[in-house]
């Protein structure tokens, strides 16, 4: 897949835009059949376009994607692979209409017979992806846009989305335990009480489950994404390219007019890729 305005997206029956470049990441899945295991990667992308005349009234339903290439030569007899042959995760939105998170994550079989990958719908009408993905550790991180239609306006609204490498799902650590990556309480600490908790079948995300008596039987998960604002709630209009550092996300917006309006957030830290490097002169 290259980075054409004109490249569509192949999994579905109706033809959508991508207008990012793909991110390709190792995917530690182990197989024992004939396949080799390799290249055995995850390639995530999102779909949606914001170039032309016209784009911001477009409001067809787009989506992010990983799907899964396991090294195994596909001849042009074989059967292509559709959104059939991945497993869905569904969106929802929490009681005070600023998080969301994935309720109930579905298992994804990495088996050449079983899934070859995952895919979130985006829920909001006119929302899409158009700028790249990025992967720490085990986490994927994409930006969604929704643009105004309004066309005596500018920018709109977006989220920020973080989710699980493997499923599309909430994170999770080792042990399986819902593992926050948003910092809702801005204490800089990354713990329990930035968790979400689903009961009544609805979602609730709090900035602060320390002070809260959670009800009897409520689950507690991680935040899948979070609406681009500032500490305020104000919005910061259609987020950009997101940058980091060892621990902390940079994100700006088309509100920005100075580093006091870019949105920074705690993440988890991750030490991966060039951490330092050296200059060499010439004589």
């Amino acid at each position: 897949m290259n980075t054409a305005q004109h490249n569509h997206e192949t999994l579905t029956a109706t033809l959508r835009y991508v207008q990012i470049k793909d991110g390709v990441y190792t995917l530690n899945v182990t197989l024992t059949d004939s396949t080799g295991n390799q290249p055995n990667v995850l390639v995530l992308f999102g779909t949606g376009q914001y170039l032309a005349d016209g784009d911001a009234s477009t409001t067809d339903r787009q989506s992010f994607y990983g799907v899964w290439d396991n090294g195994a030569e596909r001849s042009s007899t074989d059967t292509a692979l559709t959104r059939s042959n991945l497993v869905q995760q569904t969106l929802t939105l929490s009681s005070d209409g600023n998080s969301r998170a994935v309720m109930t994550v579905n298992p994804v079989n990495y088996t050449p017979t079983g899934s070859y990958g995952w895919y979130l719908d985006l829920p909001t009408s006119g929302e899409r992806v158009i700028v790249s993905a990025a992967v720490r550790g085990q986490t994927v991180f994409f930006n969604t846009i929704i643009p105004s239609t309004d066309r005596c306006a500018y920018g709109g609204d977006g989220w920020l989305m973080r989710v699980d490498l493997k499923t599309g799902g909430g994170t999770v650590d080792a042990q399986g335990n819902a593992k926050p990556v948003f910092d809702r309480n801005g204490d800089l600490v990354l713990d329990e009480r930035d968790l979400c908790y689903v009961a009544g079948g609805s979602l609730y995300c709090p900035q602060d489950t320390s002070t809260l008596a959670l009800p009897t039987g409520s689950t507690s998960l991680a935040s899948t994404g979070q609406k681009f604002t500032d500490q305020g709630g104000s919005s910061l209009g259609l987020p950009a390219q997101t940058s980091f550092t060892i621990d902390y996300q940079y994100t700006p917006g088309t509100s920005t007019t100075a580093g006091s309006t870019i949105r920074v957030q705690k993440v988890e830290e991750y030490r991966g890729g060039r951490l330092t490097w050296q200059e060499l002169l010439g004589n």
